[in-house]
């Protein structure tokens, strides 16, 4: 296995684990990481429980979010969150999609969040909020598909 590539698995394995253990990710929480060896793939672990030395325990996948190979459990039904971000931005390796009891009220308020200290600073002055139901009806809140996930069009702000 190319050592890039290897090192990359082990963090992203020990990153989940973390995130895991200090409760910002639950079941339905991943963490991807875009591949060191072709920045057109990502790997995304197929469960954040289970054994670190199954070489199933990784997906590999394309930015189309499909998998590259196969055998082995499905890799997460939310991958397409990853899939289109790295496709959108070249500058993002790592990706951590979390259901934060601090961040969920903000998924179901009108309010905008907001900058409120330095850390933000990469945020615009509002970020947008987007209603699934607006563009899609309605549907299980999952972006299980490519386009589930598109950002809001500049009504829903």
């Amino acid at each position: 296995m190319d050592p890039d590539k290897a090192k990359v698995l082990e963090e992203l394995r020990t990153a989940t684990r973390i995130l895991v253990r200090e409760g910002v990710l639950d079941g339905f929480g991943h963490v991807s990481v875009r591949s060191p060896v072709d920045p057109g793939r990502y790997f995304m672990l197929r469960s954040n429980t289970g054994d670190a030395s199954d070489p199933g325990r990784y997906a590999e996948l394309t930015l189309d979010s499909e998998p590259v190979g196969q055998g082995g459990a499905r890799p997460s039904l939310e991958r397409f969150i990853h899939g289109e971000i790295y496709g959108a931005r070249s500058d993002v390796n790592p990706i951590v999609h979390t259901h934060s009891p601090a961040l969920i009220p903000f998924g179901v308020s009108k309010t905008p969040l907001r900058s409120l200290y330095h850390m933000c600073a990469f945020l615009p002055p509002a970020v947008p909020v987007f209603d699934i139901r607006l563009e899609h009806g309605m549907t299980n809140m999952l972006a299980t598909s490519r386009g589930l996930d598109e950002p809001p069009t500049e009504r829903h702000v």
